[in-house]
């Protein structure tokens, strides 16, 4: 597995996913997968199409939110991580890899509970853990579609997912689940990630108030043709500004052009999504842009 990884990165990757799929039906794996990275661990199936590109020690997962949370790591911030899935992040924040941070984490799936809870369990700064849907309002019962962990989605029609109806699960929206765990974005900073399968414009509409306070939102364009509906309406938002992770570091986002051109770059060989950062705050906007005059 980590030589296919390395043989397809100069490529782009093409078909990783699949092709460890292919290994993991000729070795039937049984076992778990531990990585550790400093003061972090992370669990995961050995046989999972996803998480095992993590074998690879030069391949960077998401190197964008890693530079966000290290430039950020002195702000008194809470980590809110939507679309949990395994853990990933909040086992990372949670370790204290990125100085004394709480975590709010919240996954869809149930399936992807039991991994979530045991990834962010007895570590140095508290993750709580929500089995929420993350939509506009709150209290709705939804399916769950999608056959893949990394793909489960609200949204029935989003490429990502499929036909398959899974479980049923109850939604929050952002506003709601900060409220609930009596955060208050005017005065404490939140960073948000949202990856939510589909469903960010949805889980956008329900963070007025988060976004309006002291927080910064890492969200996924996951759209394959075009711009996203969610970044849409946050570029449309003239007291917020976006950020794209280009080069090693952040540069504000003009306009709409460039987050298309970033894609037709990206995505040329392997369709991945774009994380881009969404703020309001100036403290945030100082975190994001140390140097320029705000």
């Amino acid at each position: 597995m980590q030589l296919t990884h390395r043989a397809l990165a100069p490529l782009g990757y093409p078909g990783i996913s699949r092709v460890h799929a292919a290994i993991n039906r000729l070795m039937r794996l049984g076992s778990d997968t531990l990585i550790l990275e400093n003061e972090s661990r992370f669990i995961y199936p050995s046989d999972d199409y996803y998480w095992n590109r993590l074998l690879d020690a030069d391949w960077l997962y998401e190197p964008e939110i890693d530079a966000l949370l290290h430039g950020a790591r002195a702000l008194p911030f809470v980590f809110v991580d939507l679309g949990a899935n395994f853990g990933y992040w909040s086992a990372r924040v949670g370790s204290g890899m990125y100085g004394e941070h709480s975590t709010i984490a919240v996954e869809a799936s149930a399936a992807n509970l039991p991994l979530l809870k045991r990834n962010t369990s007895g570590l140095l700064y508290p993750v709580s853990v929500h089995h929420r849907a993350v939509d506009s309002i709150s209290g709705r019962r939804l399916h769950l579609y999608g056959g893949r962990h990394a793909g489960r989605s609200i949204c029935k029609d989003w490429h990502g997912a499929s036909n398959e109806e899974g479980d049923e699960v109850t939604t929050i929206s952002v506003d709601d689940l900060l409220t609930l765990e009596k955060v208050d974005a005017r005065h404490t900073p939140v960073l948000v990630k949202l990856d939510v399968e589909g469903a960010e414009d949805r889980a956008v509409q329900g963070a007025s108030n988060t976004l309006a306070g002291q927080s910064a939102l890492i969200i996924e364009d996951a759209e394959k043709h075009g711009v996203s509906g969610a970044v849409r309406r946050l570029f449309m938002d003239r007291t917020i500004t976006l950020y794209k992770f280009d080069n090693d570091c952040f540069k504000t986002i003009r306009n709409l052009d460039e987050i298309m051109d970033m894609k037709a770059r990206h995505w040329s060989f392997q369709s991945c999504g774009l994380n881009l950062v969404a703020t309001a705050s100036l403290i945030w906007k100082k975190a994001i842009l140390p140097s320029a005059d705000h």
